[in-house]
């Protein structure tokens, strides 16, 4: 048997036996914990013999690759080397090859550790609701890990930039012969915009460049200030027409549209299955994933989308982040919210704003 450590600056801070690393200390020597293992490739009537392998001391462990993180154990205890029968289990002379782990990748293991019923706590202080908005203001779909309150990969609005994180993943993904993460429609949106946005950047970066230079880069010249006033203020008018556009068709696609294929990872038939005409099912707690089959759909609940779905973040959190997504339509992106009210009473209503769960129609 071989020592099997990971690193924590390579491999986002896991440990052996389940001992997470939080990198929110110092004393990550402290923290590693250290066995030696044998891996087992469960087999028969197993539940979760495709994803994974038993170790010799009791726990289940996913594959690398799958999503932020290699370790994974409540949800699987039928996997346990101790609950399996001896045929039901393979010696795996090799260990698994390590990969890389996605750092902070889908924040799905500090979601579970804390748990959901701590999220909801009525007693939390402070310190544990700056956590929860931390974590709670991703959402993560087929392991890719988006804005919650606009679906974006790259969003200005909330100041996010999960491109890497998705990289990663889908290298990951690519190695194990998996479709790349997330969904096809919500990465298009994403794509689309982050495009849009990057390209607006740069040319504001070549214009401000070039108004500089008439100057000889003199930023206190009179006419260079006089100038700027002007420039920025154009600028602000074209940033309200492209949120405009970008809040209208993004606001179009959360109410409508949602995710084109099924959200569970090792789905062979995304695109839906042909017993039920390619239909896909909405989760009625978030509205955005789909799956082929109700079968898929309670398999991804207690792989991911559990953690992640809209019916178990904390009520203080949606209101927040719906209170932002209105702000953001009438124009407002300030943290000043004491001259919302009287926005929304000037402005065009936004009252068909689709609330983050519909509490109607249950999770």
């Amino acid at each position: 048997m071989e020592e099997y450590r990971y690193s924590e600056y390579d491999y986002g801070g896991w440990g052996l036996g389940g001992k997470y690393n939080n990198k929110m200390g110092c004393n990550y020597e402290e923290d590693w914990h250290f066995q030696q293992v044998e891996f087992y490739r469960p087999d028969g009537d197993v539940e979760g013999k495709d994803i994974g392998w038993c170790l010799s001391n009791g726990f289940f462990m996913i594959r690398p690759g799958l999503w932020s993180g290699p370790w994974y154990f409540e949800d699987f205890p039928e996997a346990r080397k101790e609950n399996c029968s001896e045929e039901d289990l393979e010696i795996v002379q090799q260990e698994p090859a390590v990969q890389r782990v996605v750092e902070n990748g889908t924040n799905k293991s500090l979601k579970m550790s804390i748990g959901i019923k701590k999220l909801h706590s009525s007693e939390m202080n402070s310190e544990m609701k700056d956590m929860a908005r931390t974590i709670c203001n991703a959402f993560v779909i087929n392991g890719v890990q988006y804005c919650r309150a606009h679906l974006m990969i790259c969003c200005h609005l909330c100041e996010v930039n999960y491109d890497s994180l998705r990289d990663e993943v889908n290298d990951e993904r690519a190695r194990l012969l998996l479709r790349p993460g997330g969904a096809p429609s919500i990465n298009e949106m994403a794509d689309k915009w982050q495009e849009c946005i990057s390209e607006q950047l740069l040319l504001l970066q070549l214009e401000t460049d070039d108004l500089r230079s008439q100057y000889g880069g003199d930023t206190d010249h009179p006419e260079y200030l006089a100038k700027w006033h002007e420039y920025m203020k154009a600028k602000k008018f074209d940033e309200r027409e492209i949120n405009n556009r970008f809040l209208s068709e993004n606001n179009e696609f959360l109410k409508n549209k949602g995710a084109n294929q099924c959200c569970y990872w090792a789905c062979k038939t995304p695109n839906g299955r042909e017993e039920q005409e390619f239909q896909l099912r909405k989760c009625t707690g978030c509205g955005i994933v789909k799956y082929c089959c109700k079968e898929h759909q309670k398999l991804d609940w207690k792989w991911e989308h559990r953690g992640e779905c809209t019916s178990n973040i904390p009520e203080f959190v949606q209101k927040e982040i719906t209170m932002d997504r209105i702000k953001n339509l009438v124009g407002d992106y300030s943290e000043n919210t004491g001259s919302l009210r009287q926005k929304l009473e000037e402005e065009e209503d936004y009252s068909d704003l689709p609330p983050l769960v519909d509490r109607d129609t249950g999770s």
